[in-house]
């Protein structure tokens, strides 16, 4: 059986190529295209070095190399010399891993070695030389090394080369041109790229997917760990080959053979990547707790019951008893009621206060009503899982009025809130919300619209809001109604209104349930009134002789009631119970407006009302 053979071209820059040699196929020698300044590297394909002999000789300006003592060549390299018969050109070999040497004549003539040789002359017989040649000759050039450490790209990924082939000796058969496959991409399937990263090439997964992109309906066979995994790739030239059997190891080499419908083949290297299945951490002995979500709506905050479909998680880390390690992360899963997985992500602690939180894009995917639970758990970069048991909790999303989560009738929905009184509804009447007591308490009731039943308090509350002229709500409390309906909304620790002015207020009521969602409503205006009322031409008299006056005038500059000595004035006629005479501070004059705001005055001197006719105007 014929061995077979490959040639990888090493060009000046850029990457290199594989090329199967036709010479165990009896099919006709392979024709390369000479690239100005390149090596050739020819490799027998059952050891992996290179062949201890060749036979060479020139062709006008073509190279001709066989195999295996043959006169006929297996491979061709066109334009090998240039017009003025100089080559800059060369064929070496790998006699060791690592260790590389040139082709130079067998018998040692220089007449016949690449550089000198004639036209037309008889086969040279050729050997590796004893002089190594520094590896770092045949390696990838320094920027594509950078590129690997930068874009983790493999360099041997390379361009297709355009081959002249099937020319066999004697003319049997027409050149044609040949383009081998193309390898443009090989690595670690993102899918399978576990940790905090899809694309770091760190993977806890000992049986991944190595994916690429090559020529379309192409054969793809990848060689891992000792074994070759095989494949197809697809009409797009995608393919995504498995790995049936564990890997071991650290750091995974592997290499790429891809084969085209006209049996044309090349071979690269694909992207390295980093096998971690090792547990071994200082964060496994850290506690972790969920503790809150933001807007956890409703009466209770803090009962992961809520009304908010975006949701921002909080958390805290123990590190009593252990260290966290910088370097690991926090894994945050939340599951729907039937454990599937609804969002996953990685989350890095903040090292200092051992806080850590994760901000749900509910913009781009809000939560559907439902039960969920979010579960937490300490991973290395690998992914690998550090924490003995994941932390949890359970929450609950309800956007919904009328309805549960679970999509049930609220039974609250048919009750309406309604106002009553103010119990501190000061001034002149007692219904009309109009005071001047900045500490309120306001009171109210439930009303079923509908049907029949009592209000249902382990379900829901009354939400009481008192709201200024802006809108904006400078108080509110949640509310438990009693057995027969009724609510009070004690305010007294919230002081409003401006001393000075007149503030309009609203109170809204809302009948709410547990995730703060609003169904019946209603609402009532009350104005606060701290202004002190003004009384003009207080010191006013008519003077008919001493202490005796004929008239006194009184004028407030908005509604209210005058009382005189403590008796309220209901006419035009004085009523000062048959009393005429008044020493000084006897006899008060007071005004009080319809909010309960008064204006008093007291006489500083002796009054005698004994000579008075008519009626006092105010």
């Amino acid at each position: 059986m014929k061995k077979s053979y490959k040639a990888k071209i090493l060009p000046d820059q850029g990457a290199s190529t594989l090329v199967d040699i036709s010479a165990s196929t009896g099919s006709g020698a392979t024709t390369l295209n000479a690239l100005s300044g390149a090596r050739y590297q020819l490799i027998d394909s059952s050891t992996g070095l290179a062949p201890d002999t060749i036979r060479v000789n020139r062709k006008g300006r073509d190279l001709r190399v066989s195999f295996d003592g043959r006169e006929q060549a297996d491979l061709i390299i066109a334009d090998f010399y240039n017009e003025s018969g100089v080559s800059q050109n060369a064929l070496v070999g790998e006699l060791q891993v690592g260790i590389y040497h040139a082709y130079i004549p067998e018998s040692g003539e220089w007449s016949r070695s690449l550089g000198q040789m004639g036209d037309g002359a008889s086969p040279t017989g050729m050997a590796l030389g004893a002089e190594q040649i520094p590896i770092e000759e045949y390696i990838e050039p320094a920027a594509l090394v950078g590129l690997v450490a930068s874009a983790g790209f493999s360099p041997l990924l390379a361009a297709p080369v355009l081959l002249v082939g099937a020319l066999a000796a004697g003319g049997g058969k027409t050149a044609s041109e040949v383009r081998l496959p193309t390898i443009k991409r090989a690595e670690l399937y993102g899918a399978d790229d576990t940790g905090q990263s899809n694309s770091d090439g760190i993977t806890n997964n000992d049986k991944p997917r190595i994916s690429g992109t090559t020529d379309a309906n192409a054969s793809v066979k990848v060689t891992i760990g000792g074994k070759v995994y095989e494949g197809r790739s697809d009409a797009q030239g995608q393919f995504l080959i498995p790995i049936t059997e564990a890997l071991i190891g650290n750091v995974q080499n592997y290499k790429v053979t891809v084969t085209d419908a006209s049996g044309n083949s090349a071979t690269a290297d694909g992207t390295p990547f980093t096998l971690d299945t090792s547990i071994s951490s200082s964060s496994q002995n850290v506690g972790l707790r969920i503790d809150t979500i933001s807007q956890d709506t409703g009466f209770d905050s803090a009962d992961f019951l809520t009304g908010d479909n975006t949701l921002t998680w909080g958390g805290t880390l123990n590190t009593s008893s252990a260290a966290f390690n910088p370097d690991d992360w926090l894994k945050v899963q939340l599951l729907d009621a039937q454990a599937l997985v609804v969002a996953s992500q990685y989350v890095k602690p903040a090292q200092s206060a051992g806080m850590w939180t994760w901000t749900w894009p509910g913009s781009a995917l809000p939560l559907a009503d439902g039960q969920y639970t979010l579960k937490a758990q300490l991973t290395d970069t690998a992914g690998n899982i550090l924490s003995a048991s994941p932390s949890t909790h359970l929450v609950v999303v309800d956007t919904q009025p009328q309805k549960k989560w679970d999509g049930q009738v609220d039974p609250n929905s048919a009750f309406v809130p309604n106002i009553g009184l103010l119990q501190t509804d000061t001034g002149s009447s007692t219904t009309d919300f109009l005071s001047n007591d900045r500490t309120l308490t306001f009171t109210g009731g439930v009303t079923r619209s509908a049907g029949t039943g009592s209000f249902d308090a382990s379900t829901g509350r009354v939400l009481a809001e008192v709201l200024d002229s802006r809108g904006k709500i400078v108080a509110y409390k949640y509310l438990t109604p009693s057995a027969p309906g009724d609510w009070s909304f004690d305010n007294s620790a919230v002081p409003l209104g401006t001393q000075g002015a007149a503030t309009s207020y609203v109170i809204k009521c809302f009948i709410v349930d547990m995730a703060g969602n609003q169904m019946g409503a209603s609402s009532q205006a009350f104005t606060l009134d701290l202004r002190t009322p003004t009384v003009a031409n207080a010191a006013k008299v008519v003077q008919a002789g001493t202490s005796d006056f004929t008239e006194m005038s009184f004028i407030a500059d908005e509604q209210g009631v005058y009382s005189f000595n403590g008796i309220t004035q209901t006419t035009g006629s004085l009523n000062l119970n048959s009393k005429s005479h008044f020493e000084p501070g006897e006899f008060s004059i007071r005004f009080q407006d319809k909010a309960g705001n008064e204006w008093l005055k007291t006489n500083t001197q002796a009054w005698d009302f004994g000579h008075l006719t008519g009626n006092i105007l105010y």
